[in-house]
């Protein structure tokens, strides 16, 4: 329970680090 709750609260943390690594090029 506590690895699979880690797992997604990682997932959406990359998915922000794409999404600011996008923003800073188009910036």
């Amino acid at each position: 329970s506590s690895q699979k709750g880690l797992q997604l609260g990682h997932i959406p943390v990359f998915s922000t680090f794409s999404h600011h690594k996008h923003s800073n090029r188009s910036f």
